[in-house]
């Protein structure tokens, strides 16, 4: 029998790909597609469902978001003019 005390601790840090999907406003199945694809890992999947570590999914947003400065000067066209600062 599992400790509903550990069990709790083990959901705070952990969330399933429906509240992942949720908070990136994605589909179940493209969070899915990023836990296969290795882009958000390491996962456990204990039987039929993934469970995230929110360390997995920190780290994953910290290498996919971009600020808005980042992109506007990333994607310029070579000569266009930059915004000054």
């Amino acid at each position: 029998m599992t400790n509903s005390k550990d069990d709790s601790a083990a959901s705070s840090n952990y969330q399933k790909v429906s509240d992942v999907a949720r908070e990136l406003n994605v589909s179940t199945q493209h969070v899915r597609n990023l836990v296969r694809g290795g882009e958000i890992a390491p996962t456990i999947k204990p039987g039929r469902q993934y469970l995230i570590p929110k360390t997995s999914l920190d780290d994953f947003l910290r290498r996919v978001v971009v600020r808005p400065d980042e992109l506007y000067v990333d994607f310029l066209p070579d000569g266009a003019r930059r915004r000054s600062k």
